[in-house]
């Protein structure tokens, strides 16, 4: 679809993406999280809302990328707020 999940290297991410010239740190995962899913539960019917907070590496790349971009990371957190 053109838009890969970041660090999926499959699908169209860069093998070592880079900001301002700089490369970025190897997550070794692609940078993927469910912060919250619903769904009915299969007997009840019920829905079911379960959150999850961001696993800590992720957190840790987030502060990387705030770092070597040179943003605040409140700015980067503020732009994620809306999906978690």
């Amino acid at each position: 679809m053109g838009h890969p999940v970041a660090g999926d290297t499959v699908y169209g991410a860069p093998h070592v993406p880079r900001i301002a010239g700089q490369p970025l740190k190897e997550l070794g995962r692609t940078f993927l999280h469910a912060a919250r899913i619903g769904f009915a539960h299969p007997r009840t019917g019920d829905r079911i809302d379960v959150r999850a907070p961001l696993a800590p590496e992720l957190q840790a790349y987030l502060a990387h990328l705030a770092r070597i971009s040179g943003m605040e990371e409140t700015r980067i957190d503020a732009a994620l707020k809306g999906y978690l």
